[in-house]
């Protein structure tokens, strides 16, 4: 098999991203649970359990086009997510990161967002939001063997940042690919544009 799709539902699932996954034809795993970083895991489980070349994360608010899926197979890369933005807050800021680090002693996370100056149509991040990310499943296993584990958050960072700060550490790069517009659901589908 070479992609599976996994999305980590807390209690819903939108109807919008039900049908955008539903579009893909894809196995696709569901696994219901509060904690986020378990429910992650356990797809990762599955998706490695099943022999998956690729894992594509699609978190249940998140709209899509078909095309989406083969620009980031496109991207040719370990990590790679397209470009989407925060669905709370006043700046609605892009859920990706130019620079992320932890510091040890006060065990706090560092995280730099980029401006949108930066933005490129493919470029090198050094963390993302996993609301619509494709990984090999390669990826996952030096981070178990590594780490033991792939989204327990450490330091102050979210599993998704503790994610890529771990895939980083184990060489692994992450690209982005700005060129097709995710939806970020929330009050409506907020975009790019919101930012």
């Amino acid at each position: 098999m070479d992609i599976m799709v996994g999305c980590p539902c807390a209690n819903l699932l939108n109807t919008s991203t039900a049908g955008c996954i539903q579009n893909l034809w894809l196995p696709t795993i569901f696994v219901q649970g509060s904690l986020v970083y378990d429910a992650r895991n356990s797809i990762v489980n599955e998706a490695i359990n099943h022999n998956a070349k690729y894992l594509l994360f699609v978190d249940s608010d998140m709209n899509f086009e078909n095309e989406a899926l083969q620009k980031l197979l496109d991207l040719n890369t370990d990590i790679a997510t397209g470009l989407y933005v925060e669905r709370s807050g006043e700046l609605h800021r892009p859920t990706i990161y130019k620079h992320i680090d932890i510091r040890t002693k006060e065990h706090e996370a560092v995280k730099e967002y980029f401006i949108k100056d930066e933005i490129k149509d493919n470029f090198e991040v050094e963390g993302c939001g996993m609301g619509f990310c494709l990984i090999k499943t390669e990826v996952f296993k030096t981070i178990l063997e590594t780490y033991g584990d792939c989204f327990q958050p450490i330091c102050g960072l979210g599993e998704d940042l503790s994610f890529c700060w771990k895939a980083r550490q184990c060489g692994f790069k992450i690209m982005c690919d700005s060129t097709f517009e995710l939806g970020h659901i929330g009050e409506y589908i907020y975009t790019i544009k919101d930012w």
